[in-house]
């Protein structure tokens, strides 16, 4: 199903509307939430064994966490059980299904706790009525909290930053609530420490496996020790209204200027974030501050109401990223910082909900496809790339099936020219018949039509905008394994976060590692140049539209051309590796 997009301006690729996608086509195909059942070899979930796995999911006691996730230290070791085994089976018959076993390994690639978790069960949370604002989460085990969405537990999350939210794999619980697991990865651990101490002058590193379960449902334990906050003199920064990527690194290298220079960090007010919404009405994102702080947890208990930004001597605001340690650690400053509130969080796992089936088990690439108001002739200086100039750079090992399945494509794109392009030259037709196609059902603009810097679709507002753009971010970084995109700060944010993420499924913790990528060797990453020369485009300043036109036009020709000499010439319009 396509989606409905913004008004649409002259454009000149062709698109014929009336098209759909024949469900027995050998071709590639689109797997949306509506569709989650793909044809032709190395087919999506079927159907059946979505029964199945519901079946499954609705009766065994477990809680779905990090897959990967491991235990090297003393204190966690001896409280998990070990994965389920081959031959923990299940046999299901029913009138509609088959008599099928099923390896609960296979179907719940999940760490069950053994002790008090063993009873730990969907129903269980649902049930739970003694959470309040002081003990907001329930701890069924040192390694293990959870809470329900009607509980706000903003307040232990912020002072608890080493424990993270499990992935939302089972959505029955994702309804209900939400789980925490602690970090195993020991130079993580020990970076929050610190960040936290000089932020909050709060020590969590009293807080051990020692402190009794209901201590740690507390939102402040009682082992925490304190020390004050010099809010007299820290590093300050203001949130910036521009794209995604833009908005954030701002921001990322302000804290990391402050982190290293052992001062407190603060994002102070001055006027609106074009994130956020004056709509007093707004259920889940309005606040009176109207800024960061209405979408994403605290950073300091310091006043906000400060004069001016910060003015400092020159000084490094990025890690040297030929140091492992200080590499990841700019990774988990940033991830410390964009931890969303509960309201947020709320939002993202009803948004994200649908998509999970049909990513989690596949073979999954990420597209990054930026356009929009790329085509405005501005700094940065870029062009539009057809989604074919993308898919030319991917090596063969990165298309290559895996477990009989076909590859997965989630086409990221803020631009509705880009599904116009994929449905007209990729879908029902023979050019990539190897690939499945994901795309979120987002508004989205239409190449230049609202401007240089304005990204949010008429019909949306600010916070659903960033809504979208984190949940796409949080479902690639979660699932897929390799990321294809041109040049765009959100994708420079997106390949972060799949670093951090693959850090922590793989324990980063060897402190003698000399290879950072050594973790992250399943994480790959292929580069487009979609920059152009400044002298390629003097001649459209002041003429927006014919720019874009010329930028559209120069897609529908490098299909053309691509046809007509596809047999004897290839095509590789870019540079693969990493950057």
């Amino acid at each position: 199903m396509r989606p409905t997009s913004s008004p649409s301006t002259p454009s000149n690729i062709n698109i014929n509307t009336n098209m759909t996608v024949s469900p027995s086509s050998p071709s590639g195909t689109i797997i949306s939430p509506s569709n989650s059942t793909s044809t032709g070899t190395g087919s999506g979930t079927s159907s059946t064994g979505m029964k199945v796995f519901r079946l499954v999911r609705n009766f065994v006691v477990s809680v779905a966490i990090w897959e990967s996730i491991t235990f090297d230290t003393k204190p966690f070791k001896d409280q998990w059980a070990e994965l389920y085994t081959n031959t923990s089976t299940i046999t299901t018959s029913t009138s509609t299904l088959n008599t099928n076993q099923i390896s609960l390994k296979d179907l719940l690639p999940t760490v069950l706790v053994k002790k008090e978790v063993e009873e730990f069960s969907v129903t269980h949370l649902d049930s739970i009525n003694t959470l309040t604002p002081s003990h907001p989460v329930h701890c069924y085990h040192h390694a293990l909290c959870c809470g329900k969405w009607d509980v706000n537990a903003d307040e232990w999350w912020t002072h608890h930053p080493q424990w993270f939210k499990t992935k939302q794999d089972n959505l029955q619980l994702a309804k209900i609530g939400f789980c925490f697991a602690p970090t195993q990865n020991q130079d993580h651990l020990a970076f929050l420490q610190e960040l936290h101490q000089l932020q909050w002058g709060i020590d969590i590193q009293s807080q051990q496996s020692t402190t009794s379960l209901q201590q740690l449902a507390s939102v402040i334990p009682e082992s925490y020790n304190f020390t004050d906050v010099n809010c007299s003199n820290p590093v300050t920064a203001v949130p910036i209204s521009s794209g995604y990527g833009a908005s954030l690194s701002h921001i990322y290298k302000s804290f990391w200027y402050a982190f290293t220079s052992q001062q407190p960090f603060l994002l102070i007010k001055r006027g609106p974030w074009m994130y956020a919404t004056k709509d007093v009405n707004h259920t889940w994102a309005y606040c009176p501050t109207r800024d960061f702080g209405c979408l994403y947890l605290p950073l300091s208990p310091c006043s906000r109401e400060r004069p001016q930004d910060m003015h400092k001597p020159h000084m490094s605001r990025r890690p040297n990223q030929k140091d492992p340690l200080q590499a990841m650690q700019w990774l988990w400053l940033r991830d410390y910082m964009t931890r969303p509130n509960q309201k947020f969080q709320h939002e993202l796992a009803k948004l994200q909900e649908p998509y999970i089936p049909l990513l989690q088990n596949s073979h999954c690439i990420a597209l990054h496809v930026r356009r929009g108001d790329s085509g405005v002739p501005r700094q940065p200086f870029r062009r539009y790339a057809a989604i074919q100039e993308y898919l030319d750079i991917l090596p063969p090992k990165a298309i290559t099936r895996q477990n009989k399945k076909k590859p997965t494509i989630f086409l990221l794109t803020d631009d509705a020219t880009t599904i116009d392009e994929l449905y007209q030259y990729h879908i029902n037709v023979t050019t990539h018949p190897q690939f499945h196609w994901i795309y979120t059902q987002k508004l989205r603009n239409r190449a230049t039509e609202l401007g240089f810097e304005m990204h949010i679709p008429v019909s949306s507002d600010g916070p659903q905008e960033l809504l979208w753009i984190t949940a796409e971010l949080n479902l690639a970084a979660q699932y897929c394994t390799a990321l294809l995109h041109g040049t765009s700060g959100y994708a420079d944010q997106l390949y972060d976060r799949m670093q951090f993420y693959a850090g922590e499924k793989n324990n980063n913790s060897n402190k003698n590692n000399q290879n950072n990528n050594q973790n992250n060797n399943q994480l790959q990453r292929y580069y487009l140049d979609t920059t152009v020369r400044k002298h390629q485009i003097q001649q459209y300043r002041g003429k927006i539209k014919e720019r874009e036109n010329v930028l559209l036009q120069s897609m529908a020709d490098f299909y053309a051309n691509r046809t007509t000499t596809r047999s004897t010439t290839g095509h590789n319009n870019g540079t693969a590796g990493a950057r």
